[in-house]
């Protein structure tokens, strides 16, 4: 009867750890789809906005480095 239940701890704790690893590759993968979305946003807003401003003045739209967001596992 002992061997039965330590299997199924065992059991139990294989599927924990494999439910585990499916939530933080989920995570990663949430986290690539918003970077790329943002990168994806921050392009076309450079592309609509580059001339705006005066005619004759050269103006750059200010890019900001995603590593600001600091968008990692850990934060969650």
């Amino acid at each position: 009867m002992m061997t039965i239940v330590r299997a199924l701890e065992g059991a139990q704790e294989r599927e924990q750890a494999v439910a585990m690893a499916l939530d933080e590759l989920a995570r990663e993968g949430a986290r690539r789809m918003i970077v790329a979305a943002l990168e994806i946003e921050g392009e076309e807003y450079r592309q609509q906005h580059r001339d705006a401003g005066a005619p004759n003045q050269n103006r750059d739209v200010k890019t900001c480095p995603l590593d600001f967001f600091a968008l990692t596992h850990d934060s969650y």
